[in-house]
């Protein structure tokens, strides 16, 4: 083999290796294709669009029912205690603040 035959085989060489190396890169680039999401209106109203003054506005509001949960002693019971538990490390740093500035501006001024 000459140097000329050589040359031409390794391009041809070269050549595939370029088109594998590029078909791997488009297998690469190829992202998957996204799954279509469909949309059901249930008719829940997240916040109620009837504001005066805009042109949609229904004088007296639509007729929908409302759907009214009663909750039993021990759940509301729970609920108000809960929320006491939740502030109450709030009001006592806060009050606890109030009083440590009183004690201490009776002490300087005393």
């Amino acid at each position: 083999m000459n140097n000329t035959e050589k040359g031409t085989l390794g391009n041809e060489e070269e050549k595939k290796d370029l088109e594998q190396e590029a078909q791997t890169r488009e297998e690469q680039d190829e992202k998957p294709e996204k799954e279509e999401i469909i949309y059901i209106d249930d008719h829940h109203t997240v916040a109620d669009m009837n504001v005066e003054g805009l042109p949609w506005y229904v004088k007296g509001g639509h007729n929908r029912e409302k759907k009214v949960n009663k909750l039993s002693f021990k759940e509301k019971f729970a609920i108000v205690f809960g929320a006491y538990r939740a502030y109450l490390p709030i009001i006592l740093a806060i009050g606890s603040g109030f009083l440590f500035v009183f004690l201490l501006l009776k002490l300087i001024w005393g």
